[in-house]
């Protein structure tokens, strides 16, 4: 019998994390027999991934080496971050197990021997964008690649809590960001925009979701403003969503922001940095308005023309939306299934 075996050793729950759930999902309903080993410690984790159907899930801790026997059965296995990929190097090298790397973060791969050789063993080196693609193959242009996109969370919504956040933000606009607090996030760039439309503009109120490590930081930068929400860590990203009139992502390095996939299917026009896999999902003043710099001048000049031209607002979110059949779960798993169907 086939199982694949899927690899994440993230201590928290991010994007790639709920990549890897949607993933999943996707290949459950696919009838696919699965597993996956997890940091034992990885609550949040632990608790998403429980309800998929034909899943086992392996708890483990470190040394993660000497829980390789776990997966000698696997048919074929996916690694989705750092340590996964060394672990399946290893489970290739001791039982022969075939591996698939999905790299998903937008940064230069430390070019060594080991690093070469993990990437070139692999069946499969599977990018989430074409920027993530083009640093692979820094580390050793005959690497193949594969670019297979993120897919859409497909988030719930509960009226009540909408109504609820509408009442909380009443006769706002709402200017929405939902990243990890990490200054190349772009939130400290929120902060000066915000420092701007407090004196000029007291309906506009920004919104920010998310939590780490900048948060300190953040809040302190913040005080004294009042046209500035930081709401932490939610899990009903969904509701908060149904109350943005805009979407600010001024990222400073992003492997694809899957969270705009989200963000497009609820119709919130988007304003992004032009910068990593952004541009494989967002097309300037077709589908969105993209950054060409970060500084507060270039980011309120876009505020400022959705603000005022509502119609070409509207249009790009439409055209945004008209996009996403290409990002849906189905999709997304049936492109892993081409792989695993080939190997």
């Amino acid at each position: 019998m086939m199982i694949i075996t899927h690899i994440n050793f993230a201590k928290g729950f991010r994007g790639g994390e709920r990549q890897t759930l949607l993933l999943l999902e996707g290949l459950s309903r696919l009838n696919f027999k699965q597993q996956l080993l997890i940091k034992e410690s990885n609550s949040m984790f632990n608790q998403r991934v429980k309800y998929i159907k034909n899943l086992k899930i392996l708890n483990i801790s470190k040394p993660y080496l000497f829980k390789l026997h776990y997966i000698k059965n696997s048919s074929i296995i996916f690694a989705h971050e750092a340590k996964a990929y060394q672990f399946a190097y290893i489970a290739n090298m001791v039982y022969k197990i075939p591996y698939a790397i999905t790299r998903r973060v937008d940064f230069n791969i430390k070019s060594n021997f080991f690093n070469k050789t993990m990437y070139k063993s692999a069946k499969e080196v599977i990018c989430i964008s074409s920027s993530v693609s083009q640093k692979v193959k820094v580390l050793d242009s005959g690497i193949i690649t594969k670019i297979i996109p993120d897919a859409i969370s497909e988030l719930d919504i509960n009226q009540k809590s909408i109504q609820s956040l509408g009442k909380r933000f009443k006769d706002k606009i709402i200017i929405g960001n939902i990243a990890a607090l990490d200054k190349l996030k772009g939130q400290r760039e929120i902060i000066e925009v915000a420092t701007y439309y407090e004196k000029f503009n007291s309906k506009i109120h920004f919104l920010i979701l998310g939590d780490g490590d900048d948060k300190e930081y953040l809040l302190d930068k913040s005080k004294g403003l009042s046209n500035i929400t930081f709401e932490g860590f939610v899990d009903n990203v969904g509701d908060y969503l149904q109350i943005m009139d805009i979407f600010l992502f001024p990222t400073h390095s992003e492997g694809f922001g899957s969270i705009l996939l989200d963000v497009m299917s609820a119709k919130i026009p988007v304003i992004a940095n032009n910068t990593g896999g952004i541009p494989d999902i967002i097309e300037d003043n077709v589908d969105g308005l993209l950054l060409k710099t970060l500084d507060k001048e270039s980011i309120i000049q876009k505020i400022q023309i959705l603000l005022k031209d509502k119609e070409l607002s509207q249009k790009l979110a439409q055209n945004a939306y008209n996009r996403l059949d290409r990002y849906t779960i189905q999709n997304i798993a049936n492109r892993y299934k081409e792989i695993i169907d080939e190997l």
